[in-house]
């Protein structure tokens, strides 16, 4: 799935983050989540553009948070946001987004 809204940037220097947790897990056992083995079973992007991060492992049941810095040369609208994946049918491929930002830093 993918969260995403086009913005108008000016030229500079831009972050994107997203705060998010990653509600991924396999099983219960003794009333506990059981997150899965393989780094990869869920993971998130930040798209900028035609760029942004491409695909990256992050820390199941826990609160995570993705940056990405990009330059801008010339005004434009640019697609900005966050995907998430599962790469396989477990228990839970749950995610929970928190701060999405986008700040010009020059």
């Amino acid at each position: 799935m993918r969260l995403v809204t086009d913005v108008d940037l000016a030229p500079g220097t831009y972050v994107l983050e997203a705060n998010f947790y990653s509600d991924v897990f396999e099983k219960y056992e003794n009333d506990q989540k059981v997150a899965p083995s393989d780094p990869n079973a869920g993971e998130a992007s930040l798209i900028a553009g035609s760029g942004g991060t491409g695909w990256i492992a992050n820390n199941y049941l826990t609160r995570n948070t993705l940056k990405h810095t990009f330059t801008v040369t010339s005004a434009q609208t640019m697609t900005v946001g966050v995907g998430f994946r599962g790469r396989y049918a477990i228990a839970n491929n749950g995610w929970f987004v928190d701060n999405l930002s986008l700040r010009q830093l020059q």
